[in-house]
């Protein structure tokens, strides 16, 4: 095989890989609003989020695939016949080109815009879950507070912690053989109400146990919310960066192929 026939041959190869991987990639796209995971919706900005980070980590298949095109037409060494535009892949190659430029460049303010209304809903979603825990905390605070401050509750408290002690030493409980599971929310109901015992002698000790428990619930929170935040960052630099490359490299070939056409 001679130089020539080479040539000609590494082009006929170079286009059919093209050609493959360009309706591989164009089938994907098709299909990828019902390959998500989620029910198909346009409005929705979690589905316009997957959408698009899934077409801008497929971005690159095509744009190989229309580069080996281009490289099989440079490759042919014998002068092609002139044949109307439209039939040549290279025309095809160049229409999507800007095709997919234009969308890529689209997608950039669309993502980052939805990826920051995704960021603040989480950070609110984080400031509600920590509002309803300082809620029940503050409760559970309150409901203590007010035992500690009725003798009758109190006395009850000693009543039942001698019950609990005296079923745990005998293994038996209003004349019923206790079970493990029993045993155990037997330990742990006297656990709390030796907690209970131990504010009633000292009373900064609850007070101390309280502000604890907040700053543990803030700095809880603080900790999701810069979690939340650095994961935004980090999808928005990752999704919006590629599309911008993207943007710019099919907008070289569609710049360069518009121009050979003149």
């Amino acid at each position: 095989m001679n130089r020539s026939n080479q040539l000609s041959f590494f082009a006929l190869s170079l286009k059919v890989a093209g050609i493959i991987l360009i309706l591989s990639a164009v089938l994907d796209y098709i299909l990828l609003p019902w390959m998500l995971g989620v029910p198909f919706n346009l409005g929705e900005k979690q589905w316009q989020l997957l959408f698009v980070g899934q077409m801008v980590d497929r971005g690159l298949t095509p744009i190989i695939g229309i580069s080996f095109i281009f490289a099989s037409y440079f490759l042919e060494t014998t002068d092609q016949p002139k044949t109307n535009k439209f039939l040549s892949l290279k025309f095809w190659g160049v229409l999507l080109s800007t095709i997919l430029g234009v969308l890529f460049l689209i997608f950039i303010p669309v993502y980052l815009s939805n990826l920051n209304e995704a960021k603040t809903l989480e950070l609110e979603n984080i400031e509600k879950n920590v509002g309803q825990v300082q809620i029940q905390l503050q409760g559970e605070y309150d409901q203590l507070t007010n035992i500690l401050q009725n003798e009758a509750q109190l006395k009850q408290v000693e009543t039942t912690l001698a019950q609990i002690n005296q079923a745990l030493s005998t293994g038996k409980y209003q004349g019923k053989t206790l079970n493990n599971q029993e045993i155990q929310q037997l330990q742990a109901q006297r656990a709390q109400l030796e907690n209970l015992k131990t504010y009633k002698d000292n009373p900064q000790a609850l007070e101390s146990r309280i502000k604890e428990l907040k700053s543990q619930i803030e700095t809880q929170k603080n900790e999701k919310a810069t979690e939340a935040k650095n994961k935004v960052l980090q999808q928005g630099l990752r999704i919006g960066l590629r599309s911008l490359f993207l943007t710019l490299g099919y907008g070289a070939i569609a710049f360069l192929g518009w121009r050979s056409f003149q």
